[in-house]
């Protein structure tokens, strides 16, 4: 539960790879870091693409992170360092009714099947654990089964090499508003969402694993154009969670590099595009430079 950024984004490309049957040539110079300056100040400050969930192989993080991370005045993350569970779990839980509440006789099949197939609970465990959980579990289960081998997080290793030197660490947006995305799908909506996910899990796994590998290349335009969406019922989600967030982060970045050097660290699919991250701090005429790690 603390890589909802990464969950919402793997579920928007999962719709919408099956719509795109291609991913875009990149548009501009492709690099996960970028550093941000501006006429009239000597400050500098930069710019990181995430992947909140990975798997080791795909993980790039040189000394020269750690070091930028260690000597800026505040970390900027999505989130203000690493949710407790408990404050998520009002999140996840029914206020009423069951999981199964969702789902026909048939759909609640074919979710059994796969979880006793793909997951350490037998039908009976499965039942008892989800049966108060919001559909949304099942997606953050999906997803947690589709990463082999070791994960790593760059948002624990930022926030520890931020306690470790005393940086400031602060949020550009909390939880609630966070999963508020998921309280707009209706239940039709998001029953779709959650059966597509074990219709073809195959292909569902090799989304995710285009994406690390996508991801890998420092390739932020080609994971954009993954999770962008032309039309289609999911267009509005994504304008929600991408482009809106991208625009009310702005200010709030603009904020706290007016108190000194700073270190952002946002999900990659939000550096991309033209309502991305780098286009909207350029337009705010701020230099950015691509930085190949």
């Amino acid at each position: 539960m603390r890589y909802l950024s990464t969950l919402i984004a793997f579920l928007i490309c999962t719709i919408a790879y099956s719509q795109n049957d291609s991913v875009g040539a990149s548009k501009s110079e492709s690099a996960l870091l970028w550093s941000i300056t501006s006429q009239g100040s000597e400050d500098t400050s930069y710019l990181f693409g995430t992947m909140h969930m990975i798997e080791k192989e795909y993980f790039i993080f040189p000394a020269s992170l750690d070091s930028l991370v260690a000597n800026s005045q505040t970390l900027v993350m999505e989130l203000p360092g690493i949710p407790n569970p408990y404050e998520m779990i009002q999140y996840v839980m029914l206020t009423e009714g069951s999981l199964f509440d969702y789902f026909n006789e048939q759909q609640e099949d074919t979710i059994i099947n796969w979880v006793t197939e793909n997951t350490p609970y037998n039908e009976s465990m499965f039942r008892t654990v989800f049966d108060k959980m919001k559909p949304f579990a099942l997606l953050q289960l999906t997803t947690l089964m589709n990463l082999h081998g070791e994960t790593k997080s760059y948002e624990e290793d930022f926030n520890q090499i931020a306690l470790k030197n005393k940086v400031k660490v602060v949020g550009l947006e909390t939880v609630a508003e966070q999963m508020k995305i998921f309280d707009g799908f209706t239940n039709e909506e998001m029953t779709e969402m959650v059966m597509s996910t074990f219709r073809n899990p195959e292909e569902t796994d090799s989304i995710f694993q285009l994406m690390q590998e996508t991801y890998f290349k420092q390739d932020i335009d080609a994971l954009y154009e993954m999770v962008h969406i032309e039309g289609g019922s999911f267009e509005e989600k994504e304008n929600e969670f991408l482009i809106d967030s991208n625009k009310i982060w702005i200010p709030k970045i603009k904020e706290h590099m007016k108190k000194g050097e700073i270190f952002i660290a946002v999900g990659a699919a939000h550096l991309g595009g033209p309502d991305g991250v780098i286009q909207l701090l350029e337009k705010e005429s701020f230099i950015l430079t691509p930085i190949r790690l």
